[in-house]
């Protein structure tokens, strides 16, 4: 999947779950964020 097609489909799920979406750039960096850390592993 392409970069922007990803991006249309996450704001159109998004959108469909919360009805609207008053800042998609900040959503975006909170999910990356999150998903980031998520994934991190330890530091030693």
């Amino acid at each position: 999947m392409t970069a922007p097609k990803f991006l249309s489909t996450f704001y159109d799920e998004a959108l469909e779950i919360n009805g609207h979406i008053p800042n998609f750039a900040s959503m975006l960096r909170t999910t990356c964020a999150t998903g980031d850390h998520s994934t991190a592993k330890p530091r030693n």
